[in-house]
């Protein structure tokens, strides 16, 4: 009985500890005129790998057009800390229409990576909101980059 006890304590303690999968969320720019680009970048990274393609919608923001110029989703690895971790990429374009402050929503993501029991698991991920200032031209005169 004791040995028993021992190999079920030495097999509950062997098991490799993974963590949830993470949703990265990235904005190119905070700040541009009416018509400009802006990029939304989002990246799924899991310990294990990936079984399908992520799930989501596109944001809808009033007077601005989304689209996604390239559908496909970019796999491969990421490094973090030495530690390696399965990536997925992909991106977003928002052109704003007119002046003024717009909020990109929150997205709703569905991620697919293998469990331990090499069966799917469906993990359910949100991007927080993000605030994008539109101004004329005009008014951005003088805010040059470098």
């Amino acid at each position: 009985m004791k040995k028993l006890v021992s190999i079920v304590l030495f097999m509950l303690f062997s098991i490799k500890a993974v963590a949830a999968p993470q949703l990265l969320f990235s904005i190119d720019k905070h700040e541009v005129a009416p018509g400009e680009q802006v990029n939304l970048e989002l990246t799924a990274l899991t310990e294990q790998y990936f079984v399908d393609s992520p799930k989501y919608s596109m944001p809808s923001i009033a007077n601005a057009m989304v689209k996604q110029e390239r559908p496909s989703v970019l796999p491969g690895y990421t490094y973090i800390d030495g530690k390696k971790y399965t990536s997925q990429r992909w991106s977003i374009q928002v052109y704003p229409n007119k002046v003024g402050v717009f909020l990109i929503p929150s997205m709703e993501v569905s991620l697919y990576t293998v469990g331990n029991d090499l069966q799917s698991v469906k993990t359910e991920l949100k991007t927080k909101p993000v605030a994008l200032m539109v101004k004329s031209p005009e008014e951005m005169k003088g805010n040059v980059a470098i």
